[in-house]
This record gives structure tokens, C-alpha cells and sequence, in this order.
């Protein structure tokens, strides 16, 4: 993300789940917006994943919500489009494959304006899930991490 160029910075997932063509409406919600999520779980948003992979998602993120206070849909979303100057004020030092949870967060606690917009999640096209146990709970732990305090 330091490396990027321009006002607005995106961020997506490398395997082929979030469409090129949704990137210009969530940057062109940057005008209004400091945060920009490609959600599945709004109105007019969709995913083509398996049953079990939703409900996992669904589930995390529900205790994200509720752990975190974020009012964001699908706040385990890797598609973002966000201000360069949100980037620049909020320190971010994430764990995992997450990095857009500590951002929804950190935007929230910076009084910064999001706002989801609706999304295809495409199947993966490309690598491996690393969605394992593992891993769920070291987004569990970095979740309550951020709750407490610990990672300003």
C-alpha cells in the first residue's frame, strides 16, 4: 500500500474472486466516501461460493461486528477502495490476510465515512483458500486485539 500511486488505493483479492469491472463504482464512491467495501452481503451484491463457505463468513463476520462495533455488512471483504489520506492517518499493522477488518475499524475510530457497495464474489480461480482453523483464530485474537486498545 506505501508503494501505491494516486488518491485512491484499492485493494483485491489475487485469485480472481472480485471482478475488475466493480472497480469503477467503488472508486467513484471515493468522491463521497472515505472507505469504499465491495460487499457480498448488501442489496444487489452476490457470491458464488459454497454453502459452507458463506455460513464461515457469515459467522465471522457477525463476531466481527459484534466485537469491533463495525455496522459494515461484510467487514471480512478483501475488496477496497480507500482514500489515500485515510492510509496516511491510520497506522495499520496487520496479521493474516485481514488487513481490511483493522482498516474498517481504524476508519470507524478516525470518525472517517464508509460505505459498502454491491459486489460479485466470483468463485477462486487462482491458489488455495487460507481459511484453516489456524488461521480463524489468529484473526479471532486479532480482532479482540483491536477491541482492547492494543494496536494503536
Amino acid at each position: 500500500m506505501k508503494f501505491a500511486k494516486g488518491d485512491v488505493i484499492v485493494l483485491m483479492d489475487g485469485d480472481g474472486s472480485h471482478r475488475p469491472e466493480d472497480l469503477p463504482r467503488l472508486i467513484e464512491k471515493t468522491k463521497a466516501y472515505d472507505v469504499v467495501v465491495g460487499s457480498k452481503y448488501v442489496k444487489g451484491g452476490k457470491t458464488k461460493d459454497k454453502l459452507y463457505r458463506i455460513l464461515i463468513s457469515r459467522i465471522y463476520c457477525f463476531l466481527t461486528s459484534l466485537i469491533l462495533g463495525l455496522k459494515i455488512k461484510d467487514n471480512m471483504s478483501g475488496f477496497v477502495a480507500v482514500r489515500r489520506e485515510v492510509y496516511e492517518k491510520i497506522k495499520l499493522d496487520p496479521i493474516g490476510f485481514k488487513i481490511n477488518t483493522e482498516l474498517f475499524y481504524k476508519a470507524k475510530k478516525f470518525g472517517f465515512k464508509t460505505v459498502e457497495v454491491p459486489i460479485i464474489f466470483e468463485k477462486r480461480k487462482f491458489g488455495k483458500s487460507k481459511a484453516t482453523l489456524e488461521e480463524g483464530l489468529k484473526i479471532l485474537k486479532f480482532i479482540l486485539k483491536l477491541r482492547l486498545g492494543n494496536c494503536f
